[in-house]
């Protein structure tokens, strides 16, 4: 009888609706990278896939999702970006940027000088493809809902690898059924050459691929405007032009995707627009930042 009841018990536990994971994902990232200088920027904008009772809410546009770390490195990361915290989830909870702060922390005592990013990314890879791992063997059904393209979480990782030189990863968190394990990370370097400029985007990146070559009369327009300057305010000065190019890009992107979304209210990207910069001698400028937003 006590084994019946242990069982019925354990049952209850794991089929409880309150034990559903919570995972949120969305993003428009976009970032210039040159030996000059790297700038990220993001929308706000992150969409619960389902809640502890297993219902859509609305969307997050409060989310924080570029980071600087000690004017070193700098990082954005889209799709599944964090785990929130269930009443009963046995999958504790995390976010992208906190695991990022902790990676590089960890890091930092160990002296490294060189290949100093790309240990960084490779960790954060790491550290990553196992929180999804974990989640993966309480929730399949809810990470395979999550795949985009095969990917579950992306991310780019840029800074300064030694003093006055440049370097940024993409770090991309896969999924594939066929393999041991199903989560496997890559780390890659970066090459963002285009014809706008050193432009590259991830999470929604449809938009700017169109954009960054130029694949449609759209594009060629607002590369004219940019050229002629009429697409920039007077009062911005011509350092930060690089970066209001990359937040028009990210703006671009909300605009169509709240063109053809069945309900404009939760489309994927959207929300305000967060902006950074980091140059070759380790100096972070926020060029937008929400209150909320270290």
């Amino acid at each position: 009888m006590k084994t019946i009841l242990g069982c019925i018990l354990l049952s209850a536990f794991w089929f409880h609706p309150l034990a559903l994971a919570q995972v949120s994902h969305g993003t428009i990232g976009v970032m210039y990278y040159s030996q000059d200088k790297i700038i990220m920027a993001a929308d706000s904008r992150v969409l619960v896939i389902r809640d502890s009772i297993g219902k859509r809410v609305p969307p997050d546009d409060t989310a924080c999702k570029i980071t600087a770390l000690d004017n070193q490195i700098v990082f954005i990361a889209a799709n599944i970006t964090s785990h929130q915290e269930a009443r009963i989830s046995p999958v504790e909870p995390w976010t992208a940027i906190g695991d990022i702060r902790e990676v590089y922390k960890a890091l930092s005592v160990t002296g490294q000088k060189r290949t100093w990013v790309g240990a960084v990314a490779n960790k954060w890879g790491e550290v990553e493809s196992k929180r999804l791992l974990t989640l993966y063997e309480f929730e399949p059904s809810l990470v395979i809902d999550s795949v985009r393209n095969g990917v579950l979480t992306v991310a780019f990782i840029g800074g300064i690898d030694v003093p006055g030189y440049l370097i940024a990863f993409q770090v991309e968190v896969g999924f594939d059924k066929t393999k041991t394990p199903p989560i496997q990370y890559q780390v890659s370097p970066v090459w963002c050459a285009s014809r706008i400029g050193p432009y590259c985007g991830i999470g929604n990146p449809d938009v700017v691929e169109e954009y960054r070559n130029l694949r449609s009369q759209k594009a060629v327009m607002e590369m004219f405007s940019w050229l002629s300057g009429k697409a920039f305010s007077k009062t911005f000065g011509p350092e930060d032009i690089d970066i209001i190019k990359a937040i028009r890009l990210v703006d671009l992107t909300i605009g169509r995707h709240k063109e053809i979304a069945d309900d404009k209210s939760v489309a994927d990207v959207g929300g305000k627009i967060d902006a950074l910069e980091l140059t070759r001698d380790g100096k972070v400028r926020w060029f937008a930042r929400k209150e909320n937003c270290e």
